[in-house]
């Protein structure tokens, strides 16, 4: 192996176990590598980037699972929170159920939701109401 930046060929591979974790999912373990330079100090990322897409795809996925858990546990239901955000029936147990990648919105609006549960108690301010209406 040489050196991309300077062309060097005193190299080195270097592989590192790392940890990532999305909110409220678990820690995921991923291999990153490395090429390091020893003429000239230059350390260039070679991670596979599937590698790490896949541990985050994992722990957003425990993630999703823990937040309903736990707006569960609060007296939250699965189908207040999916009428609440306009969510087809089931929409959450099919998040759940999935070894698709979680759905990112979905994702954003239950870290929301756990953060700021009260929310749901005004649920009205989720959905269109007609304002006005006059006879024309």
């Amino acid at each position: 192996m040489t050196c991309s930046v300077c062309g060097s060929p005193n190299t080195k591979k270097r592989t590192f176990k790392e940890l990532i974790r999305a909110p409220f999912g678990s820690e995921e373990l991923y291999y990153s590598a490395s090429i390091y330079c020893n003429a000239c100090k230059a350390d260039i990322d070679v991670t596979e980037d599937e590698q790490v897409v896949r541990a985050i795809q994992r722990s957003e996925h425990n993630g999703l699972i823990n937040m309903i858990k736990d707006l569960a546990k609060k007296g939250i239901k699965d189908g207040e929170i999916e009428r609440a955000l306009r969510l087809p029936f089931g929409t959450i147990q099919r998040n759940i159920e999935s070894t698709d990648p979680v759905n990112a919105s979905l994702f954003a609006l239950l870290i929301v939701l756990m953060n700021s549960p009260r929310l749901l108690e005004h649920e009205q301010m989720f959905h269109c109401r007609v304002t006005h209406s006059q006879e024309v």
